[in-house]
């Protein structure tokens, strides 16, 4: 495959795109499970101040900016190494 690179025809860089996967990149045994994030399941409430009700997690007006259906989005608090909840949301 050759790209046009620059403003003048003949201006191109060759590229051999014979076999392109996880052994040719050297990426063998690559695995980022234990990097992933550990959280909570979906938070459908939060508290709000003593002796109130508690808020309902509403995302409709973020799912809107971001032009997706709400129902594909959700809160979940980030857990410690112990599965613990810390105060950081996601």
């Amino acid at each position: 495959m050759k790209i046009q690179v620059g403003a003048n025809d003949g201006q191109t860089i060759a590229i051999d795109l014979q076999k392109i996967d996880s052994s040719t990149l050297g990426l063998n045994g690559l695995s980022v499970s234990k990097n992933s994030l550990n959280v909570s399941e979906p938070v459908t409430q939060i508290n709000n101040a003593a002796n109130t009700a508690p808020l309902k997690v509403d995302l409709s007006a973020v799912a809107t900016d971001l032009g997706v259906d709400a129902s594909s989005l959700t809160l979940s608090n980030v857990l410690d190494k112990d599965g613990n909840a810390t105060k950081t949301m996601l």
